[in-house]
This record gives structure tokens, sequence and C-alpha cells, in this order.
């Protein structure tokens, strides 16, 4: 009996420990992720990276999907152009970066993962 109740304990510390190193991955993501945000709205505000991004460049960087997707989930927001030679539509650089953020976040923690962490809350 004490045998089992060990090896019981010693699985639920392994589970723990391997959810805690899968946050600490997590936790470094979304701190990269927002060191480039903030790096981008830096180099914007400072005038060396265009905020207004066309919807052709948007779709060049990122995929006419994701650019699709993050409009329908109003992520991103389509602005008209004055200018229409270039296109009638713009987005927003910093709507796209943290768009793109939101998308890694979402995508590398699986939903099992999360309800296990708030199990393990409990």
């Amino acid at each position: 009996m004490c045998f089992s109740k060990s090896a019981q304990h010693h699985s639920k510390v392994k589970q723990r420990n391997s959810l805690l190193e899968i946050m600490e991955n997590c936790f470094e993501m979304m701190v990269a992720r927002c060191i480039k945000i903030g790096t981008v709205q830096t180099l914007t505000m400072l005038g060396l990276l265009p905020e207004v991004v066309t919807i052709s460049q948007a779709e060049d960087i990122y995929g006419k999907r994701l650019i699709t997707e993050w409009r329908e989930k109003a992520w991103i927001k389509f602005y008209p152009a004055n200018n229409k030679e270039r296109g009638k539509y713009y987005v927003k650089r910093s709507e796209l970066e943290t768009a793109s953020a939101m998308m890694d976040l979402h995508n590398k923690v699986p939903d099992n993962i999360i309800k296990q962490l708030m199990q393990l809350t409990v």
C-alpha cells in the first residue's frame, strides 16, 4: 500500500514538473513576443518603420488566409486609404503584430494543457 501511494505521488510530481516546464516555455515565448511588439512600436514611433501596411503587403508577410481570419475575428481592421493608387484599404502594423502574437500564444498552449493546469490549482 505504501508503495502504491509513493508511486502515485511520484507520478503527480512528474506530471506537475512537466506542466511547469510547459508553462515556463510558454512564458518565455510570451516575453519574446512582447519584446517584438515593443520593438516594432518603438521603431514605428521613431519613424523608422511605417505603421501603415497595404493589404497586399500584409498578405505577403502573413498570408492571405491569416489576414482574412484575423479580420473575421476582428483582431485587425481595414482602414480606408487616402491614396487610392496604392490600394483601397490599409492595416496598421501594430494590429498585425498583436494578432500574430495572439495566434502564436493560442497555438502554443493546447487546450488539454490549460485544463490540466487549471486542475492543479484547485
